[in-house]
């Protein structure tokens, strides 16, 4: 759960804004040892609500815009897989790597509608509709020397018949 509070500035208007968010997370999954890999079938369900309350500027500009929420509700399915051994590398590293593939459908509106008025004139603008279905691609590894470091590094590509989205993630550790 979170709240927002939002003061805006420009030329000669200013407002504020405040809105809150919450989401519930709910995951099941296995972990199955098949030919010296671990196999990780798993399904979830997400729930998130985002609500912001209307906007109005005071100043030159007169904007409102109207309060709006937007509810989401998403199934995952998908499956993991690392092997069941440690890699060792150069006999002071031992490493892990990982692959996971999922499919998330959502199951709410996605085409959100945005309203108000600019300086007299109505408008509505859409927020961006990312569809319906999702496939989903990670793969990364974990590493670690001794007890005193750890690295990761991971890449997600979500992707579906409208964009596709390229994270790179990373960590380094030290413990001492």
């Amino acid at each position: 759960m979170g709240y927002n509070d939002h003061d805006t500035h420009r030329q000669d208007a200013e407002g504020d804004f405040d809105g809150g968010q919450a989401g519930l997370f709910l995951e099941r999954g296995w972990n199955r040892l098949w030919k010296r890999s671990i196999v990780q079938p798993a399904v979830s369900l997400q729930y998130l609500f985002i609500g912001q309350e209307d906007y109005q500027e005071m100043g030159s500009a007169g904007v409102y815009v109207d309060d709006f929420s937007i509810h989401s509700l998403r199934s995952r399915v998908g499956i993991g897989v690392t092997p069941d051994r440690l890699w060792t590398l150069r006999e002071h590293w031992t490493i892990v790597p990982t692959v996971r593939l999922d499919w998330m459908h959502e199951y709410l509106d996605t085409n959100a509608v945005i309203s108000g008025v600019s300086d007299g004139t109505a408008f509505a603008s859409q927020a961006s509709d990312f569809g319906r279905d999702w496939a989903l691609v990670h793969t990364g590894f974990r590493g670690n020397r001794g007890r005193h470091w750890s690295v990761y590094a991971g890449y997600d590509l979500q992707l579906n018949d409208r964009q596709d989205m390229h994270v790179v993630s990373g960590s380094m550790v030290y413990l001492w």
